[in-house]
Formats: structure tokens, C-alpha cells, sequence
């Protein structure tokens, strides 16, 4: 992962870029008098004197189910670099132009593809547990201490484990939000398979409100989604063990096929009918917009990713792996890695995501659906179905909770 700014002092260019999977966040705001870079949208407003509201940006919040965002925030003349983004600004003219863009797509490969669909289920089962094992002992950090998530979840389980076997960190930690749902109520079934117990903080509506406040404090914009103020709190435990680093299980559902949308009966497969990132007619209509940016700029991603699973001749399965593709490059980054990076950072905490490193990615964009999902509902492994798979290896059937 990186966000970079890169002065070449010879040409008097500035050269800007952020890394494909939208990891790490980066703002930059341009008028003809200064131009400002910076990985958080507030140190930006502190040194403007005046912002303005973008209200089209602002209505998409009431058009899709998290607020997703492109190269436009919530303020006029300030920008988002989208993932992959690599931008030349010329100091001789003060003009800019998009060199390149890196997408996730550019991992898919036919022949891989096709190859995948030959192997047997215990081959790929077998690999992805390698990929797991290594990656994770290339992400350790050599000194100081670390925490990793455990919430009673298929990924951050699966992370947790292998990394009880690879390495030692200081604590296991979990939120649970009361009432809201019985994983996390039940995470001591877990701590028998790890070398400590896992940490639970419990959040009830009062701590909820605290952090909410605090979390759109951070973005400066309504949060992206609900589950930033769980981030937040973890991310203050986190540097309050004196821990540097935390793991988590980003990615997982978008890339492996978590989510019960990709199961859903699809009727029009001329568009995204993902409920992570289509287009919601809202009847909410705040400043009497109409969204065509918006509804735009995810219509052309749509087209994009089914484009590049083309080589699929079963219309429904390119279908739904064009689905996890598009919410891979749209909400993935635009939601979960966001909150990731604004809401642990914000207190000095680096977020690591397994399921974002270059080998996993690889090996999901090209893992057949049937590794994926399943359609039926005779069995009760309907989703992430090679992650549970790898999980059964070592947890009983009791423990897949969904």
C-alpha cells in the first residue's frame, strides 16, 4: 500500500499516486494561487480560509447504500486521487494532467482463469493456505508489537490463527456491539484456539454516539459507513497497548464472494444489480440534484469490470464475478479501506489487510465461482466457499456462524 508525492526538482514537476487497491487515502486541493496535498481532508480546510459545500457529491449519499466517493469529496476543489492514480502537476504552468491509473481488474488472466477451472478443490484449498502463511510472515513487523482483529468472522478468524502459528501478537481483540448479533456474542468459543484471550470491548449506544461524533469529526463528511466508529474504538485500544499495528480481514467479502447479494436472483443483467454499489433511486432528495455524475461514474465502472471477464461464456457467472469485481474497486475502497486508513491512523495505528496483498488478490480475481458461491440452498456453505473450506481445516462446522 502507498500514497506518494514525489517533487522532481530538475522539470519543477510534483508527481502524486496512490496505490490500486485504495488502501491509503490522498486529497489535493488546486486554485490559482496554491496547490495542497494531504492524506486527510482536514489539515486541507485548516489551511483554506473558506470551503464550500458540493452538494451533488453530498445527495449521492442518499444514492447508494454507503457513501461511496470517486475523484470529488463533499468540497468544491478538493479531489479525491482515485486508486491506481498516477498525476503529473507542472509548477512551470501549474496544469495537471492523469499519467496512468492501476486497477484491480489487471489481475484477472484468462488462461489462469481457465486453468483454476481444471484444478481440484483440495489443490486451490492447499494453495491459498500457502499464499496466507507466507504473506502473513512478510507483513510482521520486525519490531514492535502488534494486534490483530478476531471477530468471530471466516477472514479476521482465519488471520488470527495463522498468525498464533507464524508469530505472537500482543493481543486479540474484538468489538461487540450489543445486541446486534450473536458472533460477537459469543467470541470466548474461540479463545481456545489461540495463544491468549481475546479482548472484547463492549459498545453500547452511548459509546456508539461518543465515537460516531468523533469519527465524522475525522472524516469531515458524513462517515462512509456504520461499522467506522467500531474502527475508531479499536484503534484507540490498539495504541493504548502500546501497539503499532493491528491485522484485519479487509477485502475478504468482495474479493472471495461474502456478501448473500452475489447469490441474489439476477432479472436485468444489463446492469449492476449489486447492493453494494448500483445506483438507489433515493426519494430523499436533500438539495433537488439530479445525480447524473453519480449514477455515471458507476454505470462506467460497471461496464468496465464485465468488460474484462468477457472471456466468460456463461453470462450468469461473469455476471456475478463482474458484481464482486465492481464492488472490489468501488466499495471496497471507498468504504472499508477508508475507514480503515482514516479511523486507525488517526491514532497512530497502521492498519495491515492480508486479502489486499498482490498474491491474494491475484489468486481470488481468478478463482472460478463455484470456489466462490453457491446457489443453491441445499448446502450451508453458500458463501466465501473456499475460505470456509480452509476454515473447517482447522475450526469445527459449529463455529461458521453464517
Amino acid at each position: 500500500m502507498y500514497a506518494l508525492v514525489v517533487y522532481n526538482s530538475v522539470d519543477n514537476k510534483i508527481y502524486i499516486s496512490r496505490d490500486p487497491q485504495g488502501e491509503k487515502s490522498l486529497y489535493f486541493f488546486e486554485n490559482h494561487e496554491k496547490i495542497i496535498i494531504s492524506s486527510e481532508i482536514g489539515p486541507i480546510i485548516k489551511l483554506l480560509n473558506k470551503v464550500e459545500i458540493n452538494y451533488e457529491i453530498l445527495q449521492s449519499y442518499f444514492n447508494s447504500r454507503h457513501f461511496i466517493q470517486f475523484d470529488k469529496t463533499i468540497y468544491k476543489n478538493i479531489d479525491n486521487v482515485e486508486p491506481g492514480e498516477t498525476i503529473e502537476i507542472d509548477l512551470n504552468n501549474f496544469k495537471n494532467k492523469k499519467l496512468f491509473k492501476l486497477s484491480l481488474g489487471n489481475f484477472v488472466d484468462e488462461k489462469k482463469y481457465f486453468h483454476n477451472l481444471k484444478r481440484k478443490e483440495e489443490d486451490l484449498v492447499e494453495e491459498l493456505e500457502f499464499l496466507i502463511i507466507k504473506n502473513l510472515k512478510e507483513m510482521i513487523p520486525e519490531n514492535g508489537n502488534f494486534c490483530s482483529i478476531t471477530s468471530g468472522g471466516i477472514d479476521s478468524t482465519l488471520i488470527s490463527y495463522y498468525l498464533s502459528k507464524v508469530s505472537n501478537p500482543k493481543k486479540y481483540l474484538a468489538i461487540n456491539h450489543i445486541g446486534k448479533d450473536r458472533i460477537s456474542n459469543q467470541i470466548n468459543l474461540f479463545q481456545n484456539y489461540f495463544n491468549h484471550n481475546i479482548i472484547s470491548k463492549n459498545v453500547d449506544v452511548f459509546d456508539y454516539e461518543k465515537f460516531l461524533k468523533k469519527s465524522i469529526d475525522v472524516c469531515k463528511s458524513p462517515i462512509n459507513s456504520h461499522d467506522f466508529p467500531g474502527k475508531l474504538i479499536l484503534a484507540k485500544t490498539t495504541n493504548s497497548l502500546k501497539c503499532k499495528s493491528i491485522f484485519g480481514g479487509d477485502g475478504a467479502d468482495e474479493l472471495f464472494g461474502g456478501y448473500e447479494t452475489y447469490r441474489q436472483t439476477i432479472e436485468n443483467k444489463k446492469i449492476n444489480n449489486s447492493n453494494y454499489s448500483k445506483f438507489i433511486n433515493s426519494r430523499f432528495k436533500a438539495f433537488n440534484i439530479n445525480n447524473g455524475y453519480f449514477s455515471k461514474k458507476l454505470e462506467n465502472h460497471w461496464k468496465k469490470n464485465h468488460d474484462i471477464y468477457s472471456f466468460i461464456k456463461n453470462s450468469d457467472e461473469r455476471y456475478r464475478q463482474s458484481m464482486m469485481l465492481t464492488d472490489s474497486t468501488i466499495q471496497l475502497s471507498s468504504v472499508g479501506l477508508r475507514g480503515c486508513d482514516l479511523m486507525f491512523m488517526n491514532y497512530s495505528v497502521e492498519p495491515r489487510s492480508l486479502f489486499l496483498r498482490k498474491d491474494i488478490v491475484n489468486f481470488a480475481l481468478n478463482l472460478p465461482l463455484k470456489y466462490k458461491i453457491d446457489l443453491s440452498n441445499k448446502k450451508y456453505l453458500k458463501t466465501k466457499i473456499i475460505l470456509k473450506k480452509l476454515f473447517l481445516k482447522h475450526f469445527p462446522k459449529d463455529l461458521i456462524f453464517k
